[in-house]
């Protein structure tokens, strides 16, 4: 193990409102709440956060909206499958 295996890189307040769209109340209760990677205090004025932990967050969320557009296509299908079965020549209509 190596001192680079150690090393953390740090991201700051400034840019947690770059890449979070909430407002700071809304991110200390989600970490509150255990649904956003907690706060690391610095000093009595300075909070950041560990940039991987934040990082793999957003990964989360990405990879959640992506499974949830898979899901949502396929219940459609299979909704849409039951009713062909029941009314014979219907077509899906999609809507651009």
């Amino acid at each position: 193990m190596t001192a680079d295996d150690n090393k953390c890189t740090l991201i700051t307040s400034a840019e947690i409102k770059i890449l979070i769209p909430y407002s700071p109340q809304q991110i200390k209760r989600m970490e509150d709440d255990g649904r956003f990677p907690n706060r690391l205090r610095l000093g009595p004025n300075k909070i950041c956060w560990v940039r991987e932990e934040i990082e793999n967050w957003l990964e989360e969320r990405l990879k959640d909206r992506r499974g949830e557009k898979l899901s949502d296509q396929k219940n459609r299908y299979d909704q849409f499958s039951k009713i062909k079965k029941i009314v014979p020549g219907i077509t899906e209509k999609t809507s651009a």
